[in-house]
């Protein structure tokens, strides 16, 4: 259980910081197109963020989580707000998963191209670091994309936590 604990923990804080982001974006600036990249708005990168989470948390308890059947709604790409609503009710939501343990066997789909691909096994422990993952790339584009308005960022954001760990800890004294 503790391994669950700390994984949700991570994956808590990350949307977490999400958040602390979405709440000092403009409007117009979470919901524009990006010049620099050809990687889609903010707002698209923390829909898609979003909807891996909702996934998990929809179809955890079934053992069979199914990653292509995201919600993908064009109003949480445009909406900060309900971005912001959803990235709350996620961090809220996540620490329930602690009871099913980290080693809780899962069965997943991902990037199929049919109904009747197959499943892969995995655990609860896995995919949460997976999202981890997923999501620290996520937030290291939105980074990119705010790079001129640095005051929106907090500090260690789009840096995987075992960077930050890694960088305190050799930090010269």
């Amino acid at each position: 259980m503790r391994r669950a604990a700390h994984l949700i923990r991570d994956n808590v804080e990350l949307l977490r910081q999400g958040l602390e982001v979405l709440e000092k974006l403009p409007d117009d600036l979470y919901a524009s197109e990006a010049e620099v990249l050809t990687s889609g708005s903010i707002g698209a990168h923390f829909r898609h963020c979003i909807d891996f989470y909702a996934c998990l948390l929809r179809d955890a308890d079934t053992g069979r989580v199914d990653f292509d059947r995201r919600e993908r709604s064009d109003v949480v790409e445009r909406d900060r707000h309900r971005a912001m609503d959803l990235l709350r009710e996620l961090a809220e939501r996540l620490p329930g998963l602690e009871r099913l343990g980290a080693d809780a066997a899962l069965q997943v789909r991902v990037d199929a191209d049919s109904d009747d691909a197959p499943w892969c096994g995995s655990s609860l422990g896995r995919e949460l670091r997976a999202l981890l993952s997923h999501t620290v790339h996520h937030f290291s584009v939105v980074r990119l994309l705010l790079e001129s308005h640095p005051d929106a960022l907090p500090e260690g954001f789009g840096i995987a936590p075992s960077t930050l760990r890694h960088r305190r800890e050799n930090r010269p004294r």
